[in-house]
């Protein structure tokens, strides 16, 4: 390049003329075919050179873009920007590398740009050369992994699963929360310690997976996992082998905890043996086949019927028992079940008897066996009472055409071809006025408009339409039904209706009923549980400490048997006010409990429960007293209300610390009387007081002299409460002690 050139320039004296270069030779120089963006700009912000792809970026052709100012290709203030800071470099001779974004025509771009002062020789600086790289693409895809780097993290730290990132000599790389959550330990911990601290290594079947893991890739089945406490449960594992960017073998594992899977198939053994049970005290023949015809299993009924025992039958071929004729009928059957896995059933009489035989396919993960189940049950009685059942019928059908329901034929224009006497008492005429009357005509305007085009929809159909209709405070049901004769068009229809008023009261009632009872029997669930667990628990303890009473007295230790006789004691005491309430509850629900409401006096009652109470109170030195005024009576059966107050002192003295206070009062609310058993104790969170009278709660709580309890005294107390016509409730806050609320009817 020619000097004058350069030293044009950084005197501002250049002139595009001047530049007599060797163009070949510069873009040789500046690499014009290069993905390299370069440019150069004076002093002045005029460009000196631009390449084809620095051009491309500015929207235009090199030609148009030298000799041009930045200030028409650049927004303004980026354009003073740019100069300013240009300027700047040039003046100090200062080279950079930075990262820029410039609005370009196509979108916006992000550039990594170097520039660099070129110098005259003299060394002062007289112009810049900026060479720029695209790196648009890389920032989107830096973004892109970025965001799904995010998203797998999160992903991986919220999922519910537990999962591992191991290697594998055991050591574990990551893990999320739901694994320090089923094995209770710190994730710091599980990352320092390894396998080794969850799961049991000592467990044969940890080097078998851990061999298969190695051979296969792959790993599905049970080991053992270690809590923090040392307790052992049932896992499941399914892990995978993967190389990392090292190419080192890693596994990504999850992690399921199987006990309650576990304790299912345990319970699912127990109800196979029930079923078992129940089979074997069933009149039918039951017995399982394979397809062709040996018998793998049948109940003593069947083994009966061939005069043998379920040993010596079982594994011989059914159909060689049975005559040929029935033996081949018998197979086709079976083969048929099988085949289209749907059941076939039949009735067969055989000497003198009528028996039903059900074939049914047997299934195991939607796929069925080859064998069936049959089950046979003499059902003569059954077939008998059928016989009669439909002889009852046609008695019946003869007696429905008399009945008051209504009855009506029309044409398909509405005229009342026929009737009988109960429609026409339903419009206060007489058959022999309404025959010849349109009915369309005789009820209100928009009915009847609704009942023609029904007529005409069912005649056109030639179906019949099933509705009911409110009119006049009752439901009815009714039938438009056509009248199809053979050859003939059809023309007209025949109406029957009947009144379904009370039929629609009795199914809310049933409706009603049904939600009872199924609340009744899910109690009754519940309290068969409550029963198994808190009855078994007392036993164990009073033959426990009986025991070790009988040891004592030979050692002659007279305290610890009086130590243990008190705790014998408490325990029974326990299992006394158990089953009281037990059986309180179980009167209710079966309505055998005599409500006797009387006028009653209420202090002395209180003072009963209290003085049948003030041992336990005493144990822990707190005071029981009743603030019941003399002479204060209510309508009320003397054993519930005694039954309710003796539960809730109990309760309170369960839930009050030593030394606490606890108060029995009333107060006069208008025809009723509240009562309230106060104490000084623990308290009750909020959330819990809803559900104290409810049996599906899980509310009871640990007294604070570790005394043990059902919660069931509080269902027994709202149960009764609410036979006298009475509402419970209770107020509380932890640490405030409790209010034990009821009323009951005022008798003055």
């Amino acid at each position: 390049m020619k000097k004058q050139m350069w030293e044009g320039l950084s005197n501002g004296n250049f002139s595009y003329t001047q530049i007599n270069l060797d163009t070949n030779l510069i873009n040789k120089i500046l690499f014009e075919e290069s993905g390299t963006g370069i440019i150069i700009i004076d002093i002045k912000g005029i460009y000196l050179f631009v390449n084809s792809k620095a051009a491309k970026n500015l929207g235009d052709k090199a030609n148009n873009i030298i000799g041009k100012s930045i200030f028409d290709f650049m927004p303004k203030e980026k354009a003073e920007q740019y100069f300013a800071r240009n300027y700047q470099f040039i003046i100090e001779g200062k080279s950079v590398t930075y990262e820029d974004t410039f609005l370009l025509e196509s979108g916006e771009y992000t550039f990594i740009i170097k520039d660099t002062v070129l110098k005259d020789s003299s060394g002062k600086g007289y112009a810049i050369q900026s060479t720029s790289i695209d790196i648009t693409e890389k920032k989107k895809t830096d973004k892109e992994l970025e965001y799904s780097r995010k998203k797998y993290q999160l992903l991986y730290e919220n999922t519910s699963k537990p999962f591992l990132l191991s290697t594998l000599d055991g050591r574990i790389e990551e893990t999320n929360l739901a694994t320090s959550k089923i094995f209770g330990q710190e994730k710091e911990d599980i990352l320092k310690y390894g396998c080794k601290l969850i799961i049991d290594n000592a467990d044969l079947r940890y080097q078998i997976a851990l061999n298969i893991l190695k051979e296969t890739g792959h790993f599905f089945g049970e080991l053992t996992g270690l809590k923090k406490d040392g307790s052992k449960f049932p896992i499941e594992i399914t892990a995978s082998l993967f190389k990392d960017i090292d190419g080192t073998l890693k596994s990504s594992t999850i992690i399921k905890d199987i006990s309650e899977r576990k304790l299912a198939e345990d319970l699912l053994k127990e109800s196979e043996a029930r079923i078992r049970s129940i089979i074997e005290s069933m009149d039918a023949i039951i017995f399982l086949i394979e397809k062709d015809g040996k018998l793998i299993e049948c109940n003593e009924s069947f083994a009966k019927r061939f005069n043998t025992t379920k040993e010596k039958i079982i594994g011989t071929n059914l159909f060689d028992l049975l005559p040929g004729e029935e033996a081949k009928e018998g197979r086709a059957i079976v083969n048929n079940v099988i085949t289209n896995g749907i059941s076939y059933r039949t009735e067969k009489f055989k000497d003198g008897y009528w028996n039903d035989y059900s074939v049914v396919p047997i299934c195991t993960d939607g796929k069925i066996l080859d064998r069936v189940a049959i089950i046979s049950r003499d059902v003569t009685e059954l077939i008998r009472t059928e016989e009669l059942l439909k002889e009852s019928e046609a008695n019946a059908r003869a007696i429905m055409e008399s009945t008051d329901e209504v009855f009506m034929l029309i044409d398909k224009k509405g005229i009342l071809l026929d009737c009988n006497d109960a429609h026409a008492k339903r419009l206060n005429s007489t058959r022999k006025e309404l025959i010849g009357q349109n009915i369309f005509n005789l009820l209100p305007s928009d009915i009847g408009e609704r009942r023609n085009q029904l007529v005409d929809e069912v005649i056109a159909t030639k179906k019949p339409f099933f509705g009911e209709d409110y009119r006049d405070g009752f439901w009815n049901e009714f039938i438009v039904h056509p009248v199809i004769a053979e050859g003939k068009e059809i023309n007209k229809v025949a109406v029957f209706s009947k009144d379904i008023t009370e039929r629609k009261i009795n199914v809310e009632i049933l409706k009603e009923n049904e939600k009872r009872l199924k609340e009744i029997n899910s109690t009754k669930d519940k309290l068969f549980s409550i029963i198994a667990h808190d009855l078994k628990s007392p036993f164990n303890t009073i033959l426990g400490f009986s025991e070790l009473i009988i040891d004592e007295i030979k050692n002659n230790d007279l305290e610890k048997v009086n130590l243990y006789a008190g705790l014998i004691r408490d325990s029974s005491e326990r299992t006394l006010t158990l089953v009281e309430n037990l059986l309180d509850w179980s009167r209710t629900q079966t309505g055998k409990i005599a409500i006797k409401l009387k006028n009653t006096e209420l202090k002395s009652i209180v003072d009963n429960c209290i003085q049948l109470l003030s041992d336990r109170a005493f144990q822990k030195s707190i005071t029981l007293a009743n603030k019941i005024p003399e002479q204060l009576f209510a309508l009320v059966d003397h054993d519930m209300f005694n039954v309710i107050i003796r539960n809730l002192i109990s309760n309170a003295i369960k839930f009050t610390n030593k030394g606490g206070n606890i108060t029995v009062s009333s107060k006069e609310d208008e025809n009723q009387i509240r009562i309230i058993v106060e104490d000084s104790g623990i308290g009750i969170e909020a959330s819990r007081l809803n559900g104290l009278f409810q049996l599906g709660e899980n509310h009871s709580t640990i007294g604070t002299k570790k005394e043990s309890g059902t919660g069931l005294g509080l269902i027994v107390c709202k149960e009764f409460v609410e036979e006298l016509g009475g509402t419970i409730w209770a107020e509380s806050e932890v640490g405030q002690g409790s209010k034990f609320c009821f009323t009951v009817p005022l008798n003055k």
